[in-house]
C-alpha cells in the first residue's frame, strides 16, 4: 500500500484552515488531546486562547513536526504565539 502523505496532511490539516482545534492536532500527530495540551503547556507547541477555546496555527504544527521550533515555541521567523 502506498500512502500519499501530502494528501493525508491536507485531509487532516486542510490548506485553507489556519487555526486548528486540539482534537484536529491530536488526530494529525496521532496522540491524545491531553498530550496536545501538555505540549502546549510545556511551550513545545504555541497556541492562542480564544475565550474558552484553544487554537493552534497549522504552520506551527507543521514546524513542530519538522523540528523547526525550539523549546520556547520560537520558529524560523522568530514569532511566538500566545
Amino acid at each position: 500500500m502506498v500512502i500519499n502523505y501530502p494528501a493525508l496532511i491536507n485531509h487532516i490539516l486542510p490548506e485553507g484552515k489556519t487555526w486548528l482545534r486540539a482534537g484536529e492536532v491530536a488526530a494529525y500527530l496521532d496522540i491524545s488531546k491531553s498530550s496536545v495540551f501538555r505540549l502546549i503547556h510545556r511551550g513545545e507547541i504555541p497556541a492562542k486562547r480564544f475565550g474558552n477555546s484553544v487554537r493552534i496555527l497549522r504552520s506551527d504544527i507543521l514546524a513542530f513536526e519538522n523540528g523547526s521550533g525550539d523549546q520556547n515555541g520560537n520558529h524560523r521567523n522568530g514569532d511566538q504565539h500566545e
